[in-house]
């Protein structure tokens, strides 16, 4: 029996001890004893135990081995697999020690450890250099395999080939058998036994595990080991809340570097002499890498290659770069941040694929979910779901509650994917759709602030717009007309959240040649800008919706940037027509003469302003900056 199931005949084996016991039973009426009972046990197990004792390996200078060690068995090293760290890491101290907690003691449970984080954040760098710290704490080995799950080359690879490109569970298992010597005859066909045969090699072992690059949770499943004292570290660009659910996995989200550890990276690099001497240049550095460490590796190569080159030619480069990711690109798939981002973007739904594009053409930092839903025009339930696959995908990041955002190089990349992958109209669609739900809302909410002197709130495309005289409704999509806020702390609150937004809204809106939607947004955003007291953000705001596009007259109606635009004193800061009385800055808002109506207008709900009305007023002044203006009220109608 057991020659038979050395060979590789392990149905053999079995039949041998049948026969056997049918032979005891029929001629002696015997069963049989305990150790062939055992023996049977142990084939059906595949019992390690069982193997043939490795040969001495006899080296050619050294003496024969004694008779007395040549049929002894060997005891063999386990295996070393690891691949080799990074020479000059640094940082993630808070997740190395989180790592260092997770360590089992020789008996405790297995553990297993998923670290999930963006294309190029430093999963795998993390992973192989804390295993390399703690492999001595795991004598029985250390295992290591690439699932290429996300691999750069995986998709333009497996394209001809209608497969993922990411490497089979069986196939993996079959690599950690050989590196524990089991013959190929003793390995299995299926992959449930294959799984049974790794699992009782690892029996009574404490062996390190390194899965790098898993796609999902149905690929490492079975390659986790289940004998006590064992580890398994799993990196990927999906959450993997399969394992963290159904097995106990203990998620660590790995973000950007800070700010401290890029430069620590770039001192490693490059040296802390140099780093030290052009600190400005380093920020700079550090900010267009947007704290990514593939970017910053990448950076610090070119700025290693070229050592009398000064880091602020480094800096400038990436500055004057004609795009973006330009400076990345190294000819090298492994260690590209356009094929990092790539092999994330590939394996999206279509309609995931669609929304990660055109948010590159969101101008704000984060979006929200209404926001999303406009942009792509959908609903917003579907937005929701397509949001949380971005965002399981590490695309997107939701910092906090309904509102995602991505790093800079990633909302590059996507600007990208929308410039080659979506026509011009269906790029000014999706633009014209955004800024129709910020007009909607910021006009809303700039009602609740003050009803006076905000724009009209347009009303949805399929309704009719309001005619008014001071601000003509531009019209909105019925698809763009979300909730808007019923208070005026909710409209503070939503100013407050989306004034980045908004800021960009308005520039972006006017570069898109849509004039109605930029002076709207501008004149809306005064409302919160002025109460609030963003003087800087009140003139960027005015001058990008107020200035006419290029070569075009200023439309009838339409508000025009002031001429002497800004304010002596803290106050105000733009007005939207040219004072024509004043020779001082003007810090109020006229409307033109064409469009004036008696008793159209309204000054607004800020300290310093007057609260009077004009039919035709000059300006509006503040009595700090227009002591003689002829619009000026009669002495003590001044009130704050």
């Amino acid at each position: 029996m057991t020659a038979l199931y050395r060979s590789g005949r392990q149905a053999d084996a079995l039949a041998a001890y049948q026969r056997l016991r049918g032979t005891l039973d029929a001629e002696l009426g015997l069963v049989p004893g305990p150790a062939l009972r055992d023996l049977e046990t142990a084939i059906l197990r595949q019992d390690p135990a069982l193997d043939a004792p490795l040969p001495i390996a006899v080296s050619l200078a050294g003496p024969a081995p004694s008779v007395a060690s040549a049929g002894a068995a060997v005891t063999v090293p386990g295996p070393a697999q690891l691949p080799p760290p990074v020479a000059a890491f640094a940082g993630r101290g808070a997740e190395l020690a989180r790592l260092d907690a997770l360590r089992p003691g020789p008996d405790g449970d297995a553990v297993i450890a998923v670290i999930a984080g963006t294309a190029g954040v430093g999963k795998t760098t993390l992973a192989v250099h804390w295993a390399h710290r703690v492999a001595a704490h795991f004598p029985g080995g250390q295992l290591y395999v690439n699932l290429r799950g996300f691999d750069p080359a995986g998709p333009a690879a497996a394209e001809g080939l209608g497969q993922s490109g990411a490497t089979d569970p069986g196939q993996a298992l079959r690599g950690f058998l050989d590196a524990f010597a089991v013959p190929p005859e003793r390995i299995p066909a299926r992959l449930e036994d294959q799984v049974a045969l790794y699992r009782s090699l690892l029996a009574g072992r404490r062996v390190l595990v390194l899965l790098d690059n898993a796609r999902d949770a149905e690929q490492v499943r079975p390659l986790l080991p289940a004998a006590p004292g064992c580890l398994t570290v799993v990196t990927s660009r999906s959450h993997l809340t399969g394992l963290v659910a159904g097995l106990g996995a203990h998620p660590l989200h790995l973000d950007l570097l800070p700010p401290g550890e890029a430069r620590e990276l770039l001192a490693r690099r490059l040296g802390r002499g140099r780093v030290s001497r052009e600190p400005d240049a380093v920020e700079e550095i550090i900010a267009g890498c947007a704290r990514l460490p593939l970017a910053l590796t990448i950076t610090a190569a070119r700025a290693a290659a070229s050592p009398a080159f000064p880091l602020a030619a480094v800096a400038a480069d990436l500055r004057e770069a004609g795009h973006v990711l330009d400076p990345f690109d190294v000819g090298d798939a492994a260690t590209d941040v356009r094929a990092a981002f790539w092999s994330s973007y590939w394996g999206l739904s279509d309609d995931a694929a669609r929304l990660f594009r055109l948010l590159g053409l969101h101008p704000g930092p984060d979006v929200t979910t209404g926001a999303a839903a406009s942009l792509a025009g959908i609903t917003p339930d579907r937005a929701r779901g397509l949001l949380g696959e971005l965002a399981r995908g590490y695309l997107l990041a939701e910092q906090r509650p309904g509102r995602y955002a991505c790093h800079d190089l990633l909302r590059a990349y996507a600007a990208e994917q929308a410039q080659s992958a979506e026509d011009e109209a269906a790029r000014q669609a999706a633009v014209s759709r955004l800024l129709d739900h910020y007009l909607h809302l910021a006009c809303a909410a700039a009602t609740q602030i003050d009803p006076f002197f905000a724009p009209a709130v347009p009303a949805p495309a399929t309704a009719a717009a309001p005619a008014t005289p001071v601000a003509p409704a531009a019209p909105v999509s019925s698809q763009a007309a979300p909730a808007a806020p019923a208070t005026t702390e909710e409209a503070l609150a939503w100013f407050a959240a989306e004034r980045a937004g908004l800021l960009g809204a308005v520039a972006l809106a006017a570069d898109a040649g849509l004039a109605g939607h930029a002076w709207r947004l501008a004149w809306a955003l005064s409302t919160f800008l002025l109460r609030r007291g963003f003087w800087s953000d009140h003139a960027t705001a005015c001058q990008a919706g107020l200035a006419p596009p290029a070569g075009r007259a200023t439309p009838p109606g339409r508000p025009t940037p002031c001429s002497c635009w800004g304010s002596a004193t803290p106050g105000p800061v733009a007005t939207p027509t040219r004072c024509r009385s004043c020779t001082r800055r003007c810090g109020g808002w006229t409307r033109p003469a064409a469009t004036a109506a008696p008793g159209s207008w309204r000054t607004a709900r800020w300290p310093g302003w007057p609260s009077w009305t004009s039919a035709t007023p000059t300006c509006w002044p503040t009595p700090s900056s227009h002591s003689s203006c002829p619009g000026r009220p009669a002495t003590g109608a001044w009130k704050s």
